[in-house]
């Protein structure tokens, strides 16, 4: 069940950056909403996420509203990468065991 879901979340988070292809590449808005859905959606599946992956989320909407958008998307891109990192932690935990078994 966590893995379906846990594949459920990474397919919706990679699908809607994929949907924003243009030049320019997404807006700092855009990226920072899919970073707090993916947050959000992490949180749903119980997945464990790092540190101070929703901080970024936070530090970025208000760096994006001092109007400092370079550092937003950067905070905004780390907390997306951090999310993608911790579904695929929680997914080979799911399946660690010990190496001397069959």
């Amino acid at each position: 069940m966590k893995r379906t879901v846990l594949l459920a979340v990474l397919a919706l988070s990679a699908g809607g950056c994929a949907t924003h292809t243009a030049k320019s590449g997404p807006s700092v808005a855009d990226t920072i909403a899919a970073a707090q859905q993916a947050v959000d959606s992490a949180h749903q599946a119980h997945v464990d996420l790092w540190l101070k992956t929703a901080a970024y989320v936070k530090e970025a909407k208000q760096l994006q509203a001092a109007g400092k958008s370079e550092e937003a998307m950067k905070l905004a891109q780390k907390a997306l990468d951090e999310v993608h990192m911790a579904e695929q932690q929680a997914q080979a935990d799911a399946s660690a065991g010990p190496s001397y078994l069959p």
